[in-house]
């Protein structure tokens, strides 16, 4: 936002009503947009609120039916709990509610308007192409989402459908205290010899394939390759082969052994604490919550929903003794409980935005709360590098060199 804008928020002493300036702010934005606009809001800031009261206020006034698109089943039910809270459940009946991957169906049908939420996990895939593809002169859309597209093509594409109205980031949102203050703990992870000997095999064929494929873009330029059924079979070798390493090497760093030994130590340093943990593989999660026990609750995609509903319940109920939610990637965006002030990110990708999701996961506002979020990084690898990129626009983080130093510091 501008400073302008920013002192006048400031102003507003009390979150509550910072926070319902910022969204009417917001929305008034989106108007002068002519109803066809992108929010940029922090997780934690309200823009699901301003969704919400979009199309809700639309439909009262001028009927019609309206799209809601989400990243993952759990948020649809979520929306329309908050639609009930904010007084709009009887227009949210006039919403059809998706996931992104449903939305090419959907589009045969005429919408008075569309919102997408988290849109920057699906900009670049077809089905989220199809719906920039499509003539939206007469259509009423919203675009949110809590973390800007990183890379400047897809950004420009996005802005080309829905131009930006407003953004708010996690650093201005902390200050304006719509959300909590929170610290950073970086751990350096070693691995063992074996899993060192599988990254180094990995990288090595990394770094060969990539000379072969021409060094400058060798990602994308595998992509093509294979995607050419009349390229050279060496080159289709070369990009096969570069691709395989890319996912050792990081199927190595993230199901790093001393991970599991590491949070262990940091959930037993802060048993009280409602706690939420990250990891990229269904294995790993699982591994960690076996690990943990009786106070641990388990949560992934491979799960019955009726299972992880009732692991949310728990979670979320103060008179059960189970405060450890162990998930893979699907509470990544979107999951809120206030209550959450300890996260363990076991692992990561190379999207920024993923990381900075499930920080703001632990940052809901509460007086005097500051959050704290451990990262476990494989020291010089790929994820170090990573982890760099995600962090350098962030405050408050601290880097350590063991798990052993940081607990010397308490």
């Amino acid at each position: 936002m501008t400073k302008q804008e920013f002192d006048f928020f400031k102003q507003f002493t009390d979150p509550k009503q910072c926070k319902s300036q910022v969204q009417t702010y917001a929305l008034k934005k989106v108007i002068e947009k002519s109803q066809r606009a992108s929010l940029f809001m922090s997780p934690g800031s309200g823009k699901t609120r301003c969704g919400i009261i979009f199309a809700g206020e639309n439909i009262r006034k001028y009927g019609g039916r309206w799209l809601l698109t989400v990243p993952k089943e759990n948020l649809i039910k979520q929306w329309k709990e908050e639609a009930k809270l904010w007084g709009y459940e009887k227009e949210f009946e006039s919403v059809d509610c998706i996931c992104h991957a449903s939305n090419e169906k959907h589009f045969k049908d005429i919408y008075g308007g569309i919102i997408i939420d988290e849109g920057h996990l699906s900009i670049d895939g077809e089905h989220f192409g199809s719906i920039l593809s499509k003539d939206f002169s007469n259509t009423k859309l919203l675009c949110l989402t809590g973390t800007k597209p990183q890379d400047k093509s897809s950004l420009d594409k996005l802005l080309s459908v829905a131009p930006l109205a407003f953004e708010l980031t996690l650093a201005e949102a902390v200050e304006l205290k719509l959300v909590s203050n929170y610290i950073i703990n970086v751990i350096d992870v070693k691995l063992t010899s074996e899993e060192q000997i599988k990254y180094n095999k990995a990288q090595k064929s990394f770094i060969y394939n990539k000379q072969i494929l021409g060094n400058f873009d060798a990602f994308e330029r595998s992509k093509e390759i294979l995607a050419d059924k009349d390229a050279p079979q060496k080159d289709k070798q070369a990009a096969s082969l570069f691709l395989a390493a890319m996912r050792n090497r990081k199927a190595v760093v993230q199901s790093a052994s001393n991970k599991l030994i590491i949070g262990e130590a940091i959930c037993n340093t802060y048993p009280n604490l409602h706690t939420i943990t990250f990891a990229e593989t269904n294995v790993f999660t699982t591994a960690f919550h076996k690990r943990m026990g009786a106070r641990s609750l388990l949560f992934h995609s491979a799960l019955k929903d009726k299972e992880k509903n009732e692991a949310l319940s728990k979670f979320v109920d103060p008179n059960h003794p189970e405060n450890l939610l162990c998930s893979t990637r699907a509470l990544s965006e979107g999951f809120n409980v206030n209550g959450i002030s300890l996260a363990v990110v076991f692992a990561f990708s190379s999207k920024a935005n993923t990381l900075i999701q499930r920080i703001a996961r632990t940052l809901r506002y509460i007086e005097g709360k500051q959050a704290i979020i451990f990262m476990l990084v494989v020291k010089d690898t790929q994820e170090e590098q990573w982890a760099k990129n995600a962090l350098k626009d962030l405050p408050n983080v601290r880097y350590f060199d063991s798990w052993n130093t940081f607990k010397s510091l308490l």
